[in-house]
């Protein structure tokens, strides 16, 4: 009988026997975008997903700017709250789309957002203002209850969305 290993047996554990038949490429390699030499890039959205995105993201801020100046009756933090919606949409909208118009519409998508979030966060305060009882119009009520502050919302949400989408 002869003492010599079989040649397709390894020689120390972990170690693959020298005619061991090797595949030309991973089979993990399947899964990748163009096979083994792609490298994974960051991952990349659709335009229309990053409008979404940043559309509830308008929609949250406004409710926060409800629920700060009419719920709670707070000036204080108004201004924060239309900034930080406003940064909000604009990192939204900052994402690399593969059907990307560019950095100029996607900033003009961001503050046409942001300028809605802050005009139906004030309506929605003046909403709340008749349910308890107010009779004035939307620019009155906003005007007497807030006076400079709207703008300053306006401008501050405007701001934020454009510096953070660039």
């Amino acid at each position: 009988m002869d003492n010599r290993t079989p040649r397709s047996a390894a020689s120390e554990p972990g170690e693959t026997p020298p005619d061991a038949r090797r595949l030309a490429t991973p089979p993990s390699a399947r899964y990748g975008a163009t096979g083994v030499d792609a490298e994974p890039g960051p991952p990349r959205s659709s335009l229309a997903r990053d409008v979404a995105v940043a559309a509830v993201l308008s929609l949250i801020g406004a409710g926060a700017i409800v629920l700060l100046g009419g719920v709670l009756s707070q000036t204080t933090g108004l201004l924060a709250v239309a900034g930080i919606g406003g940064i909000a949409v604009g990192r939204a909208m900052r994402g690399e789309a593969t059907d990307d118009p560019g950095r100029s519409m996607r900033t003009a998508v961001a503050l046409i957002l942001a300028l809605d979030m802050v005009a139906l966060g004030n309506l929605g305060t003046w909403a709340f203002a008749l349910s308890e009882g107010g009779v004035l119009g939307p620019i009155e009520y906003l005007l007497e209850t807030f006076g400079p502050l709207v703008p300053a919302e306006i401008a501050a949400g405007s701001i934020a969305a454009w510096l953070a989408s660039r």
